[in-house]
């Protein structure tokens, strides 16, 4: 997997802190995490936002999911981020998507309660997860390894 070039991580940075809530962690996914970018790829930032309190309480459901496709800084970004209530309801699933995005190596932006999130996210992988990635990635051999090395380091639960 490959690591952000300073000059990319400050440009990415620069874009999370435009997001109009306080951002949790910000990470990079897709192509530029699996280590195979193409010379035309975007990026895909992803990430949980933290919601102002009355965006949270009352009688109206938030906005739990933003979403930007543009070309910010030369780059063509896709941003999503989830509300850290729905991130978590994501988390608690068998889902790898919002495990991929925690886990992700290349941290655009971070905080303590993202570190207590990676922390926690060995006791949320299942052999779902496994059998995703197995179905997935079959034709990233150097992927599936790295993921099936870490499957069997972990206690997968049921």
């Amino acid at each position: 997997m490959n690591e952000l070039k300073p000059e990319d991580t400050t440009r990415l940075k620069r874009i999370a802190d435009t997001h109009p809530h306080p951002l949790l962690f910000a990470t990079v996914s897709g192509a530029h995490l699996y280590g195979f970018p193409s010379p035309d790829s975007d990026w895909d930032l992803r990430g949980a936002h933290i919601l102002p309190l009355d965006g949270v309480i009352g009688l109206n459901d938030p906005e739990e999911t933003i979403e930007r496709m543009e070309v910010v800084d030369g780059i063509e970004l896709d941003l999503v981020t989830h509300d850290v209530r729905k991130f978590l309801r994501l988390l608690l699933k068998p889902n790898g998507y919002v495990l991929e995005q925690l886990l992700s190596p290349l941290v655009v932006q971070s905080t303590p309660e993202h570190a207590e999130l990676c922390a926690l996210a060995p006791g949320c992988f299942t052999k779902h997860h496994a059998h995703h990635y197995e179905t997935s990635l079959p034709e990233h051999p150097s992927v599936r390894n790295e993921i099936d090395d870490l499957l069997k380091r972990l206690r997968i639960r049921e």
